[in-house]
């Protein structure tokens, strides 16, 4: 009875949804919020998320967890770093609906969720920080300090290559920070002199590869798209695994 439509032929239906109070003209759900696609081919896309999405989204995670317990167990015995969307969340439509998700973690199941601070690298709390260039440093300062990184997952690769040149550009105070320590968003970060010395000499020297940084990096999940063979010269020892559409 439903036709299969593109994102554009759903898009009067979407901007209903930003500017009209009734809110029930396209989900049989209630709309929860908006999510925004990472627009690597086109403009911003923005997904309705309703209770029984957000459900879909818990369970795809916990068969693909499943997955990689069992095909790359190495990737499962240390700290990872998820990170669903790099766009800070946005205040609200004018119809009063969130815009993006508060927390990554807010994908997960509620027993997931609760077990997230034991191995998530970098906080979910992140994603609320507003400012790009913050949540960047925020994010390799997390990184910096998890040396036993064993699993990255990103939706865009491109976002890694843009971190790591950020790390290139202002190594000296991020290194700093690790030879500090301190705290973040509610996270005490342990000093660590030697580390920070050591990855310092080979920023100065121009020689610092991501291998140095996470040694025992297991695997890298990411969407197979055009940016993925340039990032995966920066870690050509590390397992891919392509994710697929959600």
């Amino acid at each position: 009875a439903v036709p299969v439509r593109d994102y554009d032929a759903h898009l009067p239906w979407i901007k209903r949804l930003q500017s009209e109070t009734d809110r029930d003209v396209l989900t049989s759900g209630t709309v929860e919020a908006f999510e925004r696609s990472s627009g690597s081919s086109a403009a911003c896309k923005w997904i309705p998320i309703t209770p029984a999405l957000r459900s879909e989204f818990a369970e795809a995670v916990r068969a693909w967890m499943g997955n990689l317990h069992r095909c790359h167990p190495r990737a499962m015995r240390g700290p990872a770093w998820w990170l669903v969307s790099p766009l800070p969340p946005a205040e609200a439509t004018l119809t009063g609906i969130p815009v993006g998700i508060n927390s990554d973690d807010e994908y997960l199941g509620i027993w997931e969720r609760r077990m997230a601070p034991l191995f998530l690298a970098v906080p979910p709390r992140l994603a609320g920080v507003q400012n790009i260039e913050e949540s960047m440093d925020l994010t390799l300062r997390y990184l910096l300090h998890a040396p036993d990184l064993r699993m990255i997952s990103v939706w865009n690769a491109s976002y890694l290559l843009l971190l790591w040149r950020r790390l290139l550009a202002h190594g000296e105070p991020l290194l700093e920070s690790l030879s500090r320590g301190g705290e973040a968003l509610g996270r005490r970060l342990e000093a660590m002199p030697d580390r920070a010395a050591r990855l310092r000499a080979h920023w100065r020297e121009g020689t610092i590869t991501p291998g140095m940084v996470w040694p025992n990096l297991a695997l890298l999940s990411a969407w197979d798209g055009a940016d993925l063979r340039e990032t995966k010269t920066l870690f050509p020892d590390v397992a891919f695994q392509a994710k697929g559409l959600l």
